[in-house]
């Protein structure tokens, strides 16, 4: 009986064993993959001045995909695609064509930082990368992505945000009009007039409404303000931008922190669009596109009155969290 019994004991043991080792394997499997290296890598280049950077190959400069350190965080229809154009008017600013929606986007964040940086063109070490993203400050979670990124990529200091700013009705409006004419191309459907979304049956204001929602910009800002200090952002009146851009880009040029270069000639006034146009240096004018500046659906007024005083509160709210009187 003896052998037996020694022989169950050794095969409890191997089992116990077995089921341990699988534990640990499995405790550390999960440990990785929610880990930020999962996400981030672990990718360094002493030759290069941040964790993150990943060198351009074959190349004898220190040309490397960089995490930005400008990013324009919203909002959107307030001008954002206009002043990502002026502002790369400056030689020691460099950024990718296209919106890059990284952080809001489930799907693109799961692919992993590295993935974000190889959308970034290729910059010096002297050169400033930004990015455009002007949903990335209505979207929950997404400052705590860029957080965790900063921390990760060892950008936490020198990171600025752009946030531009227009009067909240005319906003709302203009998000509304791009938005029917997309369901309308792409969905062949038929959008609800304006007021009839904006405001409800009981004749309240609807700021569940996107559109709506959105423009209530003290309600974003401070939510943003729970991860990030005031000092990281730099505020523009995007209708300011409108009529005057070269002193507005020129405020903007010094909050974050960039040499003089812009000038009055970097501007031209096309009169058939109605807007001013930003220059190159090769006197080359890079008007916005047609879908740009569009003309505005006639609102009825009591709606409009309605919205502008519900605007009201959140926009003397704005005033003191950003120091600036907008005028609206």
């Amino acid at each position: 009986m003896f052998p037996i019994r020694f022989t169950r004991k050794r095969h409890i043991i191997k089992i116990i064993f077995v089921v341990a080792l699988f534990l640990i394997l499995l405790n550390e499997i999960t440990r990785r993959t929610s880990s930020p290296s999962y996400l981030y890598g672990s990718q360094r280049n002493k030759a290069y001045n941040q964790t993150c950077d990943i060198p351009v190959t074959n190349n004898q400069t220190s040309l490397a995909h960089r995490f930005p350190h400008i990013i324009i965080i919203g909002f959107g229809k307030t001008g954002t695609r206009a002043l990502y154009q002026m502002i790369r008017l400056h030689p020691d600013v460099i950024g990718p064509s296209d919106e890059v929606r990284f952080f809001s986007n489930d799907q693109k964040y799961k692919q992993g930082i590295y993935r974000y940086l190889r959308l970034m063109p290729p910059t010096t070490v002297t050169q400033r990368t930004i990015e455009k993203s002007p949903d990335y400050i209505i979207k929950p979670g997404t400052a705590e992505r860029l957080k965790k990124a900063l921390y990760h990529c060892h950008r936490s200091d020198d990171i600025k945000f752009i946030v531009v700013l227009r009067e909240p009705f005319k906003r709302a409006v203009s998000e509304y009009l791009e938005w029917k004419l997309y369901v309308h191309h792409h969905m062949g459907k038929t959008l609800d007039d304006f007021e009839k979304l904006a405001i409800k049956e009981t004749g309240e204001v609807n700021n569940f409404h996107s559109q709506v929602n959105t423009s209530i910009y003290s309600y974003h800002i401070k939510k943003w303000l729970k991860i990030f200090d005031i000092n990281k952002i730099c505020f523009v009146d995007g209708d300011a931008l409108v009529k005057e851009p070269y002193s507005v880009v020129k405020k903007l040029e010094k909050c974050l922190e960039l040499r003089d270069f812009i000038t009055s000639k970097h501007f031209y006034y096309n009169k058939m669009k109605g807007y001013y146009c930003p220059v190159n240096e090769q006197r080359i004018a890079n008007c916005l596109a047609s879908s740009k500046g569009r003309t505005h659906p006639n609102i009825d007024k009591d709606v409009e009155m309605k919205l502008r005083k519900f605007y009201e509160l959140y926009n003397k709210e704005l005033y003191n969290i950003t120091g600036i009187n907008f005028g609206w």
